[in-house]
């Protein structure tokens, strides 16, 4: 269910469409304010607010790297019982652009399914802040992801096309159509990697019993995925370190910091008063 950011004026109107479909999951992909511009009124409570017939309270919230999860119990007048919702918000996705890596979005869609199937209900509602770009690009991402595991097979463009036949300019640039192809080789080839932390002491187990049979297959599997996705991956310009004055200072000719990731030596400069270049990248 895509869906503009709540306005001011919109945001019981919002309460009503969520509680009209039955919706138990919202994915915001927005943050309320980006480069100085208001994107999305806050359309939940710090503790409880009423909004029209709708009473909304804030019943939890957990927090990690680039992602808010909030528990909502949502309650309308004249109705007994009240309504769990639960919202991802997702912090790393810039207006107009894409996410510096697709990891974090995956695992986002994959926590997303988990909760759908755990407790299913009316269909989940995606927001940014146009309901177009980031809105598109997530639910074409969901679709496409769901669509290469079932048939084997994805299809971009047909699914952009149709996105676009129910609701105009869904998946808004051109860099967000190219990082659908990122994310999907990433997600189909490397698949879920993640391991839940109570679950690592067992694995680090069977690990050591595979490496002392000799036949290792998890960390073959992965490293082979990793070495096969890393050859497909398009690295980053490195234009500042391939400049003649710059490469007596790398050590290996073939590692390359980005110039969109590597740190700028504020403190010195070179003789044309650019700034000082080093081997070394910010990593996340």
């Amino acid at each position: 269910l895509p869906s503009q950011g709540p306005l001011a004026g919109t945001v019981v109107d919002f309460w009503h469409m969520v509680w009209q479909e039955k919706t138990s999951v919202i994915v915001m992909l927005t943050g309320l304010v980006e480069q100085n511009k208001i994107k999305c009124e806050q359309y939940w409570p710090e503790q409880e607010q009423v909004y029209g017939d709708f009473t909304v309270t804030l019943n939890n919230t957990w927090t990690s790297t680039g992602l808010v999860k909030r528990i909502f119990s949502l309650q309308k007048a004249g109705c007994a019982l009240p309504r769990a919702v639960e919202q991802f918000h997702y912090l790393l996705w810039p207006d107009h652009g894409v996410p510096r890596n697709p990891s974090q979005l995956l695992c986002l869609v994959e926590a997303v399914n988990k909760r759908v199937l755990e407790a299913p209900a009316g269909p989940v509602l995606v927001h940014c802040s146009a309901g177009i770009g980031r809105t598109g690009t997530f639910i074409a991402l969901d679709f496409l992801l769901k669509m290469g595991k079932a048939e084997g097979k994805v299809d971009v463009f047909r699914c952009v096309q149709q996105l676009r036949e129910q609701r105009v300019s869904m998946v808004q640039t051109k860099e967000q159509y190219s990082f659908l192809y990122e994310a999907l080789l990433e997600g189909l080839l490397c698949g879920n990697t993640g391991v839940p932390v109570e679950s690592i002491a067992s694995l680090v187990h069977s690990l050591r019993e595979d490496e002392t049979s000799g036949c290792n297959r998890v960390l073959e599997k992965e490293f082979k995925a990793l070495q096969r996705f890393s050859e497909l991956f398009q690295l980053l310009p490195c234009r500042e370190a391939e400049k003649p004055r710059n490469q007596p200072k790398n050590r290996k000719p073939g590692i390359l910091p980005a110039d969109s990731c590597r740190p700028i030596l504020m403190s010195s400069v070179n003789a044309d008063g650019s700034p000082a270049y080093i081997n070394a990248v910010f990593a996340s």
